[in-house]
């Protein structure tokens, strides 16, 4: 069975798109099964549990700009849900990973492409957020809403799918 894991979320504008794609993909390919990585303190805590929708929540925190100081604890968190995310690879074994952006869908894409699953971003803003431009080197396909962020991506295959 084909699985494909969608990672986004913190806000709406990062799951909603993801939730659109896995409603297409579903029903171009029934077969498949379509699992969500999450935070534990995203909207998708909410929302994939109501729709009850196969997920994953881990204990995902942006970095904090401006109090820098709310960063100290942050190296022992990425440890923890690095080794959280290898699990969960390990578990659903994944043909695709598809990361809709957000500080959610950045470890899971770069775990699942050192791994070498197949994985594509979704970036929907003409400037593209700090998770996805971190992820963007390591993946096979990003695509975009926009040609205007088209030069961002430099060399690295792109289309837009407006």
């Amino acid at each position: 069975m084909t699985t494909v894991l969608l990672a986004g979320g913190g806000t709406g504008g990062h799951l909603m798109p993801a939730l659109a794609i896995a409603q297409q993909l579903q029903a171009r390919h029934p077969e498949w099964r379509m699992v969500f990585a999450g935070a534990e303190r995203g909207i998708e805590a909410t929302v994939l549990p109501e729709r009850g929708v196969p997920h994953r929540l881990f204990p995902f925190e942006p970095i904090h700009r401006r109090q820098w100081w709310r960063n100290l604890k942050w190296p022992l968190l990425a440890w923890r849900v690095a080794r959280a995310v290898d699990r969960m690879l390990d578990d659903e074994r994944p043909s695709l990973v598809i990361g809709t952006g957000g500080y959610v869908s950045g470890p899971v894409v770069w775990r699942a492409a050192r791994r070498g699953i197949p994985t594509a971003i979704l970036e929907l803003d003409v400037r593209p957020g700090f998770a996805t431009r971190r992820a963007a080197p390591m993946v096979q396909e990003i695509w975009t809403a926009s040609s205007e962020g088209s030069p961002r991506w430099g060399a690295r295959p792109h289309r837009a799918v407006w």
